[in-house]
């Protein structure tokens, strides 16, 4: 498709919305090569800007900003680190009065969040949130290739897709499925499409395309740029997509809340969209932290409808201010390692991440998919889908790790299902540690429990 008939057909899907869009991308194509000098100026006027309006329009931030520093006092950073921390049992707790009073940034744009890690959330944004995380997301395309008008098929959508959704996604020659694992599905219905017009590029939860990748022979298709967003991504996936598809895997990550976030480079650096937000990592005395592991906590400066300052959102990771080869001095999330929550916990103090399992469990073949899933302080289910006959023996190799790191009083029970449970937004969680609300609906019935 020509560029100029692809700009077109994208400001005819949304033209009010994608026209300001546009005009703030080329903006951001501007900004990434700032200097790390400027950008942090950026920043601090951009939240002197957002604690401003948050006083005077926000009720929960009249009381909560009172003794903030006043605008100009310290760094962006440093004033940051003296403001409270929003979490989302607040946000839960006060979504009506986390809603500012002055809509000049366009009409109010309601969501809920998926609830993986607890109750859904509801979230307000405004137009020009939506706008500026748009063009944030076009230009994380640009960085790996991609362009207006490329063909791309879309495999994370969840819940039917409307006639309008289809026809929206149609105009800017995006082809959405739905994110399911079912092999019927994949094999009818995604496979056929692929083959028969080969796309751009390719995004989905890595779950989702992996099940697609498996199906596949090595290099069946050719797919220049693989995206992967929504769940973690280890390393052994990124090498198992980039094989099959002969493409390139590119990372980026946001959340429902707070969307945009952070987006590879062509050098595989995660940078920051550090114009429109600023991401902190912190331990667990809320302190600063730089390239050590810690929780993420996000001001956005998009939305103003519903400010987020200091938001924690529930992940970890590890921020750097090393230099990327690519010139930009965006900051780098060199690492993210993702849910708090995804980790199981053994009485004896001991806890296993999502991470520790994808490392030690990389090389399964008679298992196609795993779960683990923490029921009690005792109680852990591994839920696991057959590759082989003789799946067996790959499932007591696990069951044996998870006793010999969190001892002997943890029972573990076994479920083996046709396809591991989806949660509602579609995705597929690795390790769902205690107490999250959302571990997943099942499509199939599990056979009898094997407790160890």
């Amino acid at each position: 498709m020509h560029r100029w008939l692809s700009t077109v057909m994208f400001v005819l899907c949304n033209p009010l919305q994608h026209r300001a869009a546009l005009r703030l991308l080329d903006a951001l194509s501007r900004s990434q090569w700032l200097s790390r000098a400027e950008l942090d100026s950026l920043q601090a006027f951009r939240l002197d800007r957002l604690l401003d309006h948050s006083r005077r329009t926000v009720p929960y931030y009249r009381q909560a900003l009172e003794r903030a520093v006043a605008p100009g006092i310290g760094t962006c950073r440093e004033r940051l680190a003296r403001l409270p921390i929003l979490r989302k049992e607040d946000v839960r707790a006060n979504s009506v009065a986390l809603q500012s009073s002055d809509l000049r940034g366009g009409r109010l744009h309601l969501s809920r969040t998926g609830g993986s890690t607890g109750e859904p959330l509801t979230v307000a944004n405004g137009t020009a949130g939506l706008i500026a995380a748009t063009a944030a997301v076009l230009r994380g395309k640009e960085w790996a290739g991609v362009r207006l008008g490329d063909r791309g098929v879309a495999i994370k959508a969840h819940g039917e897709i409307s006639i309008a959704g289809r026809l929206r996604a149609g105009l800017v020659n995006i082809h959405p499925f739905k994110s399911c694992l079912s092999r019927e599905h994949l094999l009818r219905t995604v496979i056929p499409a692929l083959s028969a017009s080969p796309p751009r590029y390719l995004t989905g939860y890595p779950t989702s395309l992996l099940c697609l990748a498996n199906l596949m022979e090595e290099r069946e298709l050719h797919i220049p740029v693989i995206f992967t967003t929504g769940e973690m991504l280890y390393a052994h996936q990124r090498e198992i997509l980039e094989r099959k598809f002969a493409g390139r895997v590119f990372d980026y990550y946001g959340s429902n809340e707070v969307s945009a976030l952070a987006f590879e480079c062509e050098y595989g650096c995660r940078h920051i969209t550090d114009e429109q937000v600023v991401l902190e990592v912190v331990d667990d005395a809320d302190q600063p932290l730089w390239d050590v592991s810690g929780r993420i906590l996000v001001t956005d400066f998009r939305n103003m409808a519903m400010p987020f300052i200091r938001y924690e959102l529930g992940d970890r990771g590890v921020l750097s201010r090393a230099p990327c080869q690519c010139g930009r001095h965006l900051l780098v999330l060199k690492e993210l390692e993702g849910r708090s929550q995804d980790a199981i916990r053994g009485p004896n103090g001991v806890a296993l991440s999502g991470v520790f399992f994808a490392g030690r469990f990389r090389n399964l073949e008679r298992i196609r998919a795993y779960q683990v899933v923490q029921q009690s302080e005792t109680v852990v289910e591994l839920r696991y889908v057959s590759a082989r006959p003789d799946a067996q023996t790959e499932v007591n190799e696990i069951v044996a790790v998870i006793r010999e790191h969190l001892g002997a009083a943890v029972r573990i029970e076994e479920r083996c299902f046709d396809t591991l449970p989806l949660t509602r937004t579609g995705k597929t969680r690795h390790v769902i540690g205690l107490g999250t609300l959302d571990p997943g609906k099942f499509t199939a019935k599990a056979p009898e429990l094997k407790l160890h």
